[in-house]
């Protein structure tokens, strides 16, 4: 997996959100360089879905991005929300 294919998923996430906080998340996503800056993105990402669907859900999509990020970051960091 590349970093397009790493932003691409993170992009998935916020498939169903809407609005100016969502327009900007995206704009930060498409611009980020490095998978570390694509999971620094991770709680914003998390906020917006909990915001406009629930908690549970946000815990499920962010959860999901966890296999991809391996390899690129560190064990430790890719903790279970």
């Amino acid at each position: 997996m590349d970093i397009i294919e790493l932003r691409q998923l993170c992009l998935g996430v916020l498939h169903d959100c809407s609005g100016p906080a969502t327009e900007q998340l995206r704009r930060r996503l498409q611009c980020a360089s490095t998978p570390q800056e694509i999971w620094m993105a991770r709680c914003d990402m998390f906020q917006l879905v909990a915001s406009q669907h629930c908690q549970s859900q946000a815990a499920t999509r962010i959860n999901s991005l966890l296999p991809a990020f391996s390899g690129w970051l560190p064990e430790r960091l890719l903790a279970v929300v």
